[in-house]
Formats: C-alpha cells, structure tokens, sequence
C-alpha cells in the first residue's frame, strides 16, 4: 500500500475540504502541507508497529 492507494480512498479534494470545514490551520511553517500530513496520519494508524521512517 503506498500513498496512490489512500488518494484513491481519500481523494486530495476530500482532505482539502474537511481541512477547511475543521478550520484546521498552520501555526507555524512546516515541512509538509497539511495535506499531507492527513495522508501521513492514515497511513501510520495503518502501520501502527512500524518506525516512523518506514511509513
């Protein structure tokens, strides 16, 4: 399973939505959009016992 996969289940357009409906903003600058965070967040409750680099 790779990131493909849960854009396929959660398209971009989903994630954008519910990310403005939760009025879920930045405080700071990261490295990631929050978008992706979202996709990173799915994917370590999906590999729960793995490191966080393997996700």
């Amino acid at each position: 399973m790779g990131l493909g996969d849960l854009t396929q289940v959660f398209p971009p357009e989903l994630v954008h939505t519910v990310l403005a409906k939760t009025q879920a903003r930045e405080v700071r600058q990261r490295l990631l959009p929050p978008r992706l965070m979202v996709y990173f967040v799915l994917a370590r409750a999906l590999f729960c016992p793995e490191p966080y680099r393997e996700v």
